[in-house]
C-alpha cells in the first residue's frame, strides 16, 4: 500500500515525506516512479528565450546582410524572417542561429527576393547617410575629437567607428557620443588608440 505524500521539485531536486521515504528503501524504486512525475534538473546557465533572441539578433546583423530581419525566440525556437539577396545568405543566417547557445531549432523564413532586398537598402543607404553626417557633427562638436581621423560608417542604424585616437578616454567619448545620435541603433567602436 502506498501512503500519500506531498513532493516539492527545487534546485532540481523531489523531496518526499518521510514515510514514502522509509517505504521506498529497500525497495529499489525511486519516488518519480512511484508518482509517475520525472524530476527535471534546472541547468544553471541556460539562457532564456529573451537572452537567446538578442543574441541571435547580435550575431546575424554582424555577418549576414538580410533586409528587414527580424527574429523571434520561442521555446528555444529561432523563427527568421526578412529579405536575403541570395540563398547563400538565407542558408548562412539559418546556420548561424542554429550554432547559438538556447536555439534548439531554426524556422527560416527569410525569402530570397535580391530586388526587393536592395529597395529595402537603398532606403536605408539614404537614412545612413543623413546617420553618418549627424554622427560626424557630434564627433567634431567636441575638441578633443575634433582633428581625430574618425571614420564613421553605418549600415541599417549600426554606427562603425575606425580610425585612430590619442587616448582611451577619447576613444570611449566617441563612442558616447555616437550612441547619443538620435537614431542610433548599436555602436561598433573599432577605435585604436595611437601608440597601443
Amino acid at each position: 500500500m502506498l501512503t500519500k505524500c506531498l513532493i516539492v521539485v527545487g534546485a532540481g531536486l523531489a523531496l518526499a515525506a518521510p514515510a514514502v521515504n522509509a517505504q521506498l528503501e529497500g525497495s529499489g524504486r525511486a519516488v518519480g516512479s512511484l508518482t509517475g512525475i520525472t524530476p527535471v534538473q534546472h541547468v544553471q546557465g541556460t539562457p532564456s528565450d529573451a537572452q537567446v533572441g538578442l543574441e541571435v539578433q547580435a550575431q546575424l546583423r554582424q555577418q549576414v546582410q538580410v533586409a528587414n530581419f527580424s527574429s523571434q525566440i520561442q521555446h528555444g525556437v529561432a523563427t527568421l524572417r526578412g529579405t536575403a539577396h541570395t540563398d547563400a545568405e538565407r542558408l548562412e543566417a539559418e546556420q548561424i542561429a542554429s550554432r547559438i547557445n538556447g536555439v534548439t531549432r531554426v524556422e527560416n523564413q527569410i525569402v530570397v527576393d535580391a530586388g526587393r532586398a536592395a529597395a529595402v537598402d537603398n532606403n536605408h543607404s539614404d537614412v545612413d547617410l543623413s546617420l553618418e553626417a549627424a554622427v560626424r557633427a557630434n564627433l567634431r562638436s567636441e575638441p578633443r575629437l575634433a582633428a581625430a581621423g574618425i571614420d564613421v560608417t553605418t549600415r541599417t542604424n549600426i554606427v562603425t567607428l575606425t580610425g585612430v585616437v590619442a587616448s582611451n578616454d577619447d576613444r570611449e567619448l566617441a563612442g558616447r557620443l555616437a550612441a547619443q545620435t538620435h537614431e542610433v541603433a548599436e555602436v561598433r567602436n573599432r577605435l585604436a588608440v595611437s601608440g597601443n
